[in-house]
């Protein structure tokens, strides 16, 4: 209809005409929704899951919630609205068995799904987590945390890779 977009679902009208451009994502069953610069989501029966307010939002099947940006500010927020994470942030990665990467005010640390820091924010970078398993940066050398932040492996490699098959080559200067 003309320049605007709604959402019909088998055959019925579910969302009025409102949105500049919406994009399907049969993945996830949501439907991203644009309004100008701003984006949300909406369930594919019409119903806001996040408002189009933000200048970015992705779905993170893992975390089964969305995440947001609008400059540095990062949000976590679940279908439906519920905001449970809300803070500067410079970057913030997807969910990988239950945790998520994020990086504050310089340091990196671990979010769980209820937006409650799991690893705390000291870290100067940070791998995939794999088999339970983070490589994270300390005082310039690698080592490797659990996803609670318990140290398992010593800080004093030059660089890490992750773990598969319980094997993780490291390399020593």
């Amino acid at each position: 209809v003309g320049s605007k977009w709604g959402v019909w679902f088998k055959g019925k009208m579910v969302c009025p005409v409102q949105f500049d451009l919406i994009e399907y994502q049969s993945s996830a069953g949501f439907v991203k929704a644009h309004t100008g610069d701003k984006t949300g989501y909406l369930t594919e029966k019409g119903k806001i899951a996040v408002p189009a307010k933000y200048k970015q939002v992705r779905y993170d099947q893992q975390g089964k919630l969305f995440i947001a940006r609008d400059g540095n500010r990062r949000m976590m927020i679940q279908p439906g609205g519920k905001v449970v994470f809300d803070g500067q942030c410079q970057s913030m990665g997807s969910f990988q068995e239950g945790i998520l990467y994020a990086k504050i005010n310089g340091k990196v640390g671990f979010l769980d799904t209820d937006g409650k820091p799991v690893v705390p924010f000291k870290y100067e970078a940070a791998g995939p987590v794999s088999q339970g398993m983070v490589a994270v940066k300390l005082a310039g050398k690698w080592g490797y945390i659990d996803t609670s932040g318990q140290k398992l492996i010593d800080f004093k490699y030059d660089m890490p890779n992750p773990f598969y098959e319980d094997l993780a080559a490291v390399p020593i200067q």
